[in-house]
């Protein structure tokens, strides 16, 4: 469960309840963190925006 994501110059860190790191992703050039709930985290960058889940693996990925 996602408990925090923040955005720290070109990288996004995703944690748990306890403070544990749970994934890591570069920000998209021009980009960055959109949002987060308790089960995904949202990146917006390159055209597009993409949402993954507390892994790091990719849900969905939108053009805009």
């Amino acid at each position: 469960m996602i408990a925090m994501a923040v955005e720290k110059g070109s990288t996004i860190y995703v944690y748990d309840d306890k403070g544990q790191t749970l994934c890591i992703k570069n920000v998209p050039s021009g980009g960055g963190l959109a949002g987060y709930t308790g089960s995904t985290f949202t990146v917006r960058g390159n055209g597009t925006i993409t949402t993954y889940d507390e892994r790091g693996n990719t849900k969905f990925i939108k053009n805009i």
